[in-house]
């Protein structure tokens, strides 16, 4: 029987069918082209270097093989991603989704994974694509709500924090030797891992994930891809099916000065607006808050690490507060 061998963060992982083909899936594949971070790499200039859905889709496949999940969570899992639009989440801003539990790219997963003729990869297995949709109940190893860990969240944790050096290789050794997945609870047992895992969404939401320059870049790039839509510049198709580099390429070479204009402001955040305080502003910018207040397996049972570390406490509250209170900015 043929294997492949699947190199990741977390070590080398051998699958077999369906998986392989799968994989090899154009919809798959296709994720290689999709910044996980979507339009902020190229503010950064990480567009060449950077960790992608598929990279992120292939982790979480990885870590549901390490925790023993069914074959049908595995399939879930590695296509999880592939009803993403474009740059990731900005579809949420292109289509003004409003869900706070859920994303644009969960509500429209199961008419992708149609799309993309995937039931037809499937069918010769007996596995039928409702089996396999993420957010089914059954795959809970893979999808739990905030403030829970699931393997989707503690890979895009892990993923971005040690591509982007915050921590090492034996961080996240520590991390998952400590971290068990038991009776549909993913939960830790040394409270001073479980913080170090823990502190690492806080700050990515405070330095990434809820950065206004990034949330502003954000809407100015679904700004000007709803008027690239209008003017039949590109299709819906380019949103839901092609990769971040084309699409882009197709606004730069628009030659439309309000695309143009949008596109400008997308890529270059700092040079239109800067913060301000709650005194002096023209808009406030708000992120969502994707914090994770993980169980720990104690001497009476599953507690929260905010109800027995006063510390940790002190940190999420303080990040759930900026996300409530927003950022406020003002335009150059």
């Amino acid at each position: 029987m043929k294997n492949l061998l699947l190199k990741t963060i977390y070590g080398e992982f051998e699958v077999q069918e369906p998986l392989i083909e799968l994989i090899n899936t154009k919809a798959v594949q296709r994720l290689k082209g999709i910044h996980q971070r979507g339009i902020s790499d190229y503010v950064d200039n990480k567009h060449s270097n950077f960790v992608s859905r598929y990279d992120h889709s292939i982790g979480v496949l990885a870590l549901l093989i390490k925790y023993n999940a069914d074959i049908k969570t595995q399939i879930a899992g590695l296509l999880h991603d592939v009803s993403h639009t474009v740059f990731s989440h900005v579809g949420d801003f292109i289509f003004k989704h409003k869900g706070h539990k859920s994303s644009y790219q969960d509500d429209i997963h199961k008419w992708i994974l149609e799309q993309q003729n995937l039931e037809n990869n499937l069918q010769k297995y007996k596995i039928s694509l409702d089996e396999i949709v993420h957010t089914n109940s059954f795959h809970r190893i893979l999808e739990q709500d905030l403030p829970d860990i699931c393997a989707d969240r503690l890979d895009y944790c892990l993923e971005q924090a040690y591509h982007e050096s915050l921590i090492t290789d034996q961080d996240i050794t520590d991390i998952l030797n400590d971290l068990e997945y038991k009776r549909e609870n993913w939960f830790f047992s040394n409270i001073i891992i479980a913080k170090e895992f823990a502190n690492i969404p806080l700050y990515l939401i405070e330095n990434d994930w809820a950065n206004p320059f990034y949330i502003y870049s954000y809407k100015e790039l679904a700004k000007a891809l709803r008027y690239s839509l209008e003017l039949n510049i590109i299709t819906k198709n380019d949103i839901h099916f092609s990769i971040d580099d084309i699409v882009l390429d197709k606004l730069k070479n628009s030659n439309n000065v309000k695309i143009q204009e949008h596109l400008n402001r997308s890529l270059n955040p700092k040079k239109h607006i800067e913060l301000s305080t709650t005194k002096d502003y023209d808009k406030i910018l708000y992120g969502k808050f994707r914090g994770i207040d993980p169980l720990i397996n104690t001497s009476t049972g599953l507690k929260r690490l905010t109800s027995i570390d006063k510390e940790f406490l002190e940190k999420y509250k303080h990040t759930k507060n900026f996300i409530l209170d927003g950022s406020p900015i003002k335009f150059l």
